[in-house]
């Protein structure tokens, strides 16, 4: 049985190398205060392919899918949630990163065999290699129309940038938070919930309490939001600071620029051009690399 929500599905909707990780962390964090039911599907193979009859049995208030095909979110109907992209070109370099580093190899003989492939070439093979691997997830991408109502559509970069009032502007859509004033009184409710949310998680959840507050004070959103951040994910890296072998390697926008040949965006065009237009990282079909070394200060994402 529903807490307290009767009300319309919520959904965080994300794609391969666009901070799924740290999304899905946040927004279950966010639901096990409100006490929401929160599940991930991370493909919709997983749940037989049908994520409406998955929310229903389940009685999901909030659903993270993180390799969202469009066609499967058409089937959850009315619904409010968040859907986050980001440069594919970034998300080619950072697949190669951590494909050939960090990502989870156990129990995926296929993604061993890319490693061991990755290992064995140069950093630029490996990168086209990437483009290649990444044909389904960019897939997946294109099969969302430009706008989807209830859904916001969000750039990684933008998020990633200005994290605090970018969550909390999804947050707010979303409806879950409080932004008036923390008075005692609301602040005595809220402290009493989370005690009693704290006394579920000691018992492993044989014993469910119902109280929970019906929105999260901003001040709290921002308090996770903190606990989530690069710095602390990283034991001290500023964005910018590259881990190779780390999860959250590097963390800013515009990277390929520092890692893309010649070769790399021929073969890119060739494949995925369509795909920085669908999403506005291109305005022309005929970009090209900037002639200039000063990398960083050249992402090509757009408001």
């Amino acid at each position: 049985m529903k807490n307290r929500r009767d009300s319309v599905l919520l959904g965080y909707f994300g794609h391969h190398k666009c901070g799924s990780t740290w999304f899905q962390a946040i927004c279950g964090e966010v639901c096990r205060e409100l006490k929401l039911r929160f599940r991930i599907v991370y493909r919709a193979e997983h749940v037989n392919n049908d994520l409406r009859e998955f929310v229903r049995k389940n009685d999901l208030d909030f659903i993270s899918y993180n390799n969202a095909h469009y066609t499967h979110v058409e089937q959850l109907g009315q619904m409010k949630g968040f859907h986050v992209v980001r440069d594919p070109r970034d998300i080619c370099v950072s697949a190669y990163f951590s494909h050939r580093y960090s990502h989870e190899v156990s129990g995926w003989p296929a993604m061993q065999q890319h490693r061991e492939r990755l290992q064995q070439v140069s950093e630029e093979e490996g990168i086209l290699l990437e483009m290649d691997w990444l044909q389904q997830h960019f897939d997946e991408m294109r099969s969302w129309p430009t706008q989807v109502d209830g859904i916001l559509q969000l750039k990684m970069e933008h998020l990633t940038t200005e994290p605090y009032g970018q969550m909390l502007r999804v947050f707010e859509y979303l409806g879950l938070v409080d932004d008036e004033d923390f008075t005692a009184g609301k602040r005595s409710k809220y402290f009493f919930a989370k005690l009693l949310r704290k006394l579920e998680h000691l018992s492993k959840r044989r014993v469910e309490l119902p109280f929970a507050p019906q929105l999260l004070p901003a001040e709290r959103l921002l308090g996770i939001l903190w606990e989530h951040d690069f710095s602390r994910k990283t034991k001290g890296r500023v964005l910018g600071q590259e881990d190779v072998k780390s999860h959250y390697r590097k963390g800013i926008a515009g990277d390929w620029l520092n890692h893309f040949t010649p070769a790399h965006v021929q073969y890119f065009k060739e494949k995925y051009n369509d795909l920085l237009l669908q999403y506005d990282y291109e305005t022309d079909a005929e970009w090209s690399m900037p002639e200039t070394e000063d990398h960083a200060a050249l992402s090509s994402v757009r408001p």
